[in-house]
């Protein structure tokens, strides 16, 4: 597998919906809003996630790392 190639100006967004959990509870979500909402609360997000970066989706299967993919697409 090889990575493929960001720039740093390049954003992330997910593809809606994902799933994230906390305590074993599972919610669907289906915006940035609520995923912000959501990991405030302490919710993890469940993987993997499809992202789509520069109209490619990829998929991740473990942690997002802050800035690996750019920042969130707002």
């Amino acid at each position: 597998w090889q990575a493929p190639n960001f720039c740093p100006d390049d954003c992330y967004q997910y593809v809606f919906p994902i799933q994230m959990s906390l305590n074993g509870n599972v919610v669907g979500v289906g915006s940035n809003e609520h995923v912000d909402y959501k990991l405030d609360l302490g919710y993890e997000l469940i993987y993997p996630i499809e992202l789509i970066i520069n109209d490619e989706i990829i998929t991740v299967y473990q942690g997002i790392l802050e800035g690996v993919y750019g920042e969130r697409c707002d």
